[in-house]
């Protein structure tokens, strides 16, 4: 019975999560289409000189190998945890679930090294490209950002509930 509160989290908690992610790009496209031509071309021209700088490429590869290494280790440790429940693996009940809690844990940690690496990309872009969106718009993207993280968060730690319940 566990498991039906468990899946109900996933979907809600995952859903929620792409739908705010969704929202916050809906609402840069918007904020780019009404710009003009020679606003978009400023802009794009700052940020290109901006992702050039050999700091800013080196914390953008950093960011995008957080989210790999994230999904990685907990995909890699639910397949582990369901490999060895269905067959007579190698590894007791007890190594399967360290396991389980170990991936779990260091994809929340990956996910906030990501949030808090990307922080510091856009408090050093704040100063030099110029911004597409107004204030109150730059601090909502950053809260449905931060939001979508822990939406996730909290939607893949219900997965390895999920999957703890079904196969142990």
């Amino acid at each position: 019975m566990d498991y039906i509160i468990y899946a109900t989290f996933v979907v809600i908690f995952i859903s929620m999560g792409t739908v705010v992610i969704l929202y916050s790009s809906h609402i840069r496209a918007k904020a780019w289409a009404a710009l003009s031509l020679d606003s978009k071309k400023n802009i794009a021209e700052a940020a290109v000189t901006y992702a050039a700088l050999t700091n800013i490429k080196r914390k953008a590869k950093m960011i995008k190998l957080c989210r790999y290494i994230a999904v990685a280790t907990l995909l890699l440790s639910w397949a582990y945890f369901v490999s060895n429940s269905t067959s007579n693996g190698i590894g007791s009940d007890e190594l399967r679930n360290w396991i389980l809690f170990l991936g779990n844990t260091i994809f929340t940690i990956a996910l906030i090294v990501e949030v808090s690496l990307n922080a510091y990309v856009t408090k050093v872009a704040k100063n030099t490209v110029p911004s597409v969106l107004s204030g109150k718009q730059v601090k909502m993207i950053w809260r449905l950002y931060v939001m979508s993280r822990i939406f996730f968060v909290i939607g893949c730690s219900a997965g390895s509930l999920l999957t703890h319940s079904v196969f142990s």
